[in-house]
């Protein structure tokens, strides 16, 4: 139940704000390349269910980016990428991971932009 708390938390957070097309983002290639597959993927929006959404992030002093499945699946886990293409964490599912690289995310998590919204 914590962990479908907190991807709907992060799939709020993410909705209060605006989109853009990966396009207008300067985003690294590898990410551009995974958003292809992930936009098949991720939840749609529906009364019951948060969408899944691509956003950026300052995650202590560096820019990662966190393909967020949406609400539909709640045992999967938000992936949170670095701009170097490498996986840092995964957090929710159905452990409830709210951990990432040794530090809570929460707090130490700003959202920059919305790059893809479902």
């Amino acid at each position: 139940m914590r962990q479908l708390l907190f991807i709907c938390l992060l799939g709020v957070t993410c909705g209060f704000f605006s989109c853009g097309d990966s396009e207008d983002l300067d985003i690294p290639q590898c990410v551009a390349d995974r958003l292809d597959s992930f936009m098949s993927e991720a939840c749609e929006e529906s009364e019951a269910t948060l969408p899944g959404n691509l956003a950026r992030f300052r995650f202590r002093t560096e820019i990662v980016y966190c393909f967020n499945w949406g609400a539909c699946q709640p045992n999967k886990t938000v992936e949170i990428w670095t701009e170097e293409c490498g996986l840092l964490c995964e957090l929710g599912g159905a452990t409830g991971l709210s951990v990432c690289d040794g530090s809570d995310w929460a707090s130490n998590a700003e959202e920059l932009a919305v790059v893809w919204q479902r």
